[in-house]
């Protein structure tokens, strides 16, 4: 997985590290548009498929914003042919804005779950990530599953650690649990996390879990990618991330472009890719069965929720 980028300094979105000039796009090459500032690690993933396939794959890579605007737009050059957003809201916001065409592919299909996919068709996960409850097992003994309202729970006061409510596991997070338990119910699960704060809310998953490490909290909400790599980094700690009975997800999105010029090519792009990730129910066992998509249609309400609940 890698990471969300940082907004980009100038207005419009990088066209960084492009496998050829601008212009046209030539026969027998796919364009994706990522959404992503690390352009080097997204060719790097997508050589497999050219030296599987032959097919060269161009790659425009920036902001995920406006990435996903100029596929919207369709302004860009050469056009896309495939949108990868880091998180399903800009996927779902492509869908929405009718800026992807169906995916009539009978391996994404059988290959991904349907909770995780477009009931339409329309996108795909390209790879997924759970909200998992993390903790200090030197602070916090053992425990069976921690759910996400147990955070607000009164003997964690002055307790629990939270990353910045903008960040996409928690967007997403919040705007499921809309979908699961209404507005007014979040927000009281939302305010009791903060009323437990033992520190002011971190500006990212990386400071969250380097906080409960050290003791300054004991725990707190991240995403299964950011604690792999903390994992990486990190030998002999005593942090253990507890997955929660119906764990939410958040999704890498990939959809072919409504104005592909090369359809066919984008769509074997999206299946070469699919075939390779583990997406289907087996390996979701323990995760939400609702669709993931939801987040991204609650994803206003949870930027507002939010803001009342004083969740920066």
């Amino acid at each position: 997985m890698w990471r969300l980028c940082l907004l980009l300094a100038t207005l419009g979105f990088a066209a960084c590290g492009q496998t050829s000039d601008p212009g046209e796009a030539r026969p027998g090459a796919v364009t994706v548009y990522a959404g992503y500032i690390d352009v080097e690690r997204v060719q790097e993933h997508f050589a497999g498929f050219t030296a599987a396939t032959g097919v060269r794959v161009i790659v425009k890579a920036g902001d995920p914003k406006l990435i996903v605007d100029a596929v919207i737009a369709n302004n860009g050059a050469p056009p896309a042919d495939v949108l990868l957003t880091p998180d399903v809201a800009g996927i779902w916001r492509a869908a929405e804005e009718g800026a992807l065409r169906a995916l009539q592919s009978e391996p994404v299909q059988s290959e991904v779950a349907a909770r995780l996919r477009d009931p339409d068709n329309l996108w795909t996960a390209a790879s997924y990530r759970s909200a998992d409850v993390v903790y200090n097992a030197r602070d916090i003994g053992e425990v069976d599953a921690w759910d996400y309202p147990a955070l607000g729970a009164e003997s964690l006061r002055g307790r629990v650690c939270l990353s910045s409510s903008s960040l996409a596991t928690n967007r997403a997070l919040i705007a499921m649990l809309i979908a699961e338990h209404d507005i007014r119910a979040t927000e009281r699960i939302v305010r009791g996390w903060i009323r437990n704060l033992a520190l002011p809310v971190l500006e990212s998953e990386a400071d969250l879990l380097e906080a409960i490490n050290e003791g300054d909290c004991d725990i707190g909400i991240a995403s299964s990618t950011a604690f792999e790599e903390f994992e990486d980094g990190h030998p002999g700690h005593a942090l253990v991330a507890a997955t929660p009975p119906g764990a939410f997800l958040n999704v890498e999105g990939i959809g072919v472009a409504r104005h592909a010029r090369n359809p066919e090519l984008a769509q074997q792009l999206v299946e070469w890719h699919v075939e390779r990730v583990a997406l289907s129910d087996q390996v979701l066992e323990d995760a939400s069965g609702r669709n993931v998509g939801l987040a991204g249609w609650h994803y206003e309400d949870a930027e507002l929720l939010a803001e009342r609940a004083l969740y920066p």
